[in-house]
């Protein structure tokens, strides 16, 4: 596959967003030389266009609309009562229509629940950098909070730095760190549900997982090791 000059959509916007250029989506003059640029700089054929190659180059996949660029830290309960029945997290959100990439139980399991060329439903209203929507750029896995809560008590357990097992987040820098290396996904592009979907985003909703529970400047500092 090969996009380049007058070529529109998804993929465009994600080549513009790696190389710092404005995001439109329209494979124009400026997305031509910043390609360019970047060919240039790598070493690799400078053709203006992106062929498979160069896509795996910079972002780990060939072209495809859905190429990750970034990953979302959750965190939820790992059970919810939902209209009389108790559920595991994931399917709780299979109830409701949605989807994470993967959850990470107390003792550090890792659950797959979608794989990572597939798309999934778990950023809904969400900003970073420019970018909206972001279930279409990012992956995200949730860190489950032990026992069965209601919101409220997952909002006050979320709190504590005892919410999180060690296991849960030797597993989260593992599994991220394994995430951006396959995609290519920089430390800037690693952020929190909080961070994208906080009060400026969602004024009358936002987010808050997955809290000061999480200790996330130890996070940032062992997935860049």
């Amino acid at each position: 596959m090969i996009i380049g000059k007058a070529s529109r959509g998804l993929k465009v916007k994600k080549l513009q967003y790696r190389l710092g250029l404005e995001v439109d989506g329209i494979f124009g003059k400026n997305t031509v030389k910043g390609v360019n640029q970047w060919q240039e700089k790598n070493n690799l054929n400078v053709t203006g266009e992106m062929r498979d190659k160069d896509w795996m180059y910079m972002f780990g996949c060939k072209i495809n609309d859905w190429t990750p660029i970034g990953i979302v830290v959750h965190s939820m309960s790992e059970y919810i009562t939902y209209k009389g029945t108790k559920l595991k997290a994931k399917d709780f959100l299979k109830k409701i229509g949605l989807s994470v990439h993967a959850d990470i139980t107390p003792d550090g399991l890792v659950e797959v629940m979608k794989l990572t060329d597939e798309k999934a439903l778990h950023a809904g209203v969400s900003e970073h950098n420019g970018l909206s929507g972001l279930n279409e750029y990012f992956l995200g896995f949730e860190v489950l909070v032990e026992g069965n809560n209601s919101y409220g008590e997952f909002l006050e357990k979320i709190k504590k730095d005892t919410c999180y097992t060690k296991e849960q987040f030797k597993s989260a820098v593992m599994l991220t760190r394994t995430w951006m290396e396959e995609y290519h996904i920089p430390l800037k592009d690693v952020v929190r549900h909080e961070d994208i979907s906080g009060p400026d985003v969602r004024p009358h909703d936002p987010k808050k997982d997955p809290g000061p529970g999480f200790d996330w400047e130890l996070f940032k500092k062992k997935i860049s090791e």
